[in-house]
């Protein structure tokens, strides 16, 4: 978020939710909407089992 934005945020709904909280559940927002339009990186289990030697 902007300067301008991230002081709105703070200074109306700061104080009711907690700005930290907020941002999280942003943040968290974001990175769904990211996921949804196929923006992110994703690994099956597979994968990870593989690269980290975990593969029985």
């Amino acid at each position: 978020m902007g300067n301008a934005m991230t002081m709105l945020v703070q200074t109306s709904l700061g104080p009711i939710v907690g700005y930290d909280c907020f941002k999280c559940k942003y943040e968290i927002l974001q990175w769904v909407e990211s996921y949804r339009a196929g923006q992110l990186k994703t690994y099956t289990l597979d994968e990870v089992e593989q690269r980290l030697g975990l593969e029985d």
